[in-house]
């Protein structure tokens, strides 16, 4: 399995190769199977959480992409002889058109070099570091990022102790995987610590990333030497927490994506209308 890095990660390889040497290989291969349903689980949540959002906010897009290169081009001749009696709306939105018919070339040109910019840096060590923890502070969404990040440092975490994988090795192991670099920072944090022979609880306090309830009980299980099991109680914890926000997440989101059509339609209503009605009043 190591020389297939691409299909079997670290997490893989060091569970099994525990279990291998021990004896235990269908309790490890039970644990990755547990860990891979719940991932499952946890991604199938999130894309059902964001389909719909996602799929109003590609079709307003669309819609204003159409707008502004059909039909305002249509209604601009008629604008234009206006001259300065134009409302700031429609002029606003006349330049707007205008630019994006007669420089889309451009537009485009800006769109992809932003995008391939922020790809790039988003994929360096420090700037893919800064961009999660920004991530976590999304209003909404970043809650949830960050619940399901611990829940998998949790789960993980309990898969490996259980497997008798040494605990720096098992945190470094675990920061590869919880899926948010600047959470995965902070843990490789603790491993180093561990390494100098502090112990896992003030490490984890240090890192400023868990709750106190969670704190507490890292220290409970260090102590009583039932680590794996209460991280178990405590992926749980994060797990109902993660489909709360999601449930939270799908009737908070509707109301605000409905407030955002309504400022767009509006604001395209009254620059494409008002125009209209102050040529009919002055007739």
């Amino acid at each position: 399995m190591m020389h297939h890095p691409r299909v079997f990660g670290e997490l893989y390889v060091s569970i099994l190769k525990v279990g291998e040497s021990t004896g235990q290989l269908d309790l490890a291969f039970k644990d990755l199977a547990g860990y891979m349903e719940i991932e499952r689980k946890t991604s199938k949540q999130l894309k059902s959480a964001t389909r719909y959002p996602t799929f109003v906010l590609t079709a307003m897009a669309g819609a204003v992409a159409m707008i502004t290169v059909f039909v305002i081009p249509a209604f601009s001749g008629v604008f234009q002889r206006l001259g300065d009696k134009l409302p700031w709306q429609t002029k606003a939105l006349i330049a707007t058109s205008d630019f994006a018919v007669n420089y889309w070339p451009v537009l485009i040109a800006i769109i992809v070099i932003a995008s391939g910019s922020f790809i790039y840096w988003a994929s360096t060590s420090l700037g893919g570091v800064l961009w999660d923890r920004i991530r976590l502070r999304i209003p909404l969404v970043g809650g949830i990022f960050e619940r399901v990040a611990l829940g998998r440092f949790a789960k993980t975490f309990a898969i490996l102790g259980r497997s008798g994988v040494p605990i720096v090795t098992a945190l470094n192991v675990v920061a590869e995987v919880v899926g948010n670099r600047y959470i995965g920072s902070r843990i490789a944090g603790m491993g180093v610590g561990v390494a100098r022979g502090e112990s896992l609880y003030l490490t984890a306090q240090r890192s400023g990333i868990f709750l106190p309830m969670v704190l507490q009980m890292i220290a409970v299980g260090e102590e009583s030497g039932s680590l794996p099991e209460l991280l178990d109680e405590v992926s749980d914890f994060y797990e109902s927490e993660v489909e709360y926000d999601l449930v939270k997440l799908t009737s908070s989101i509707e109301p605000i994506l409905i407030a955002f059509m309504a400022i767009l339609v509006a604001i395209l209503a009254l620059g494409v209308f008002l125009p209209i009605w102050d040529l009919a009043a002055s007739r």
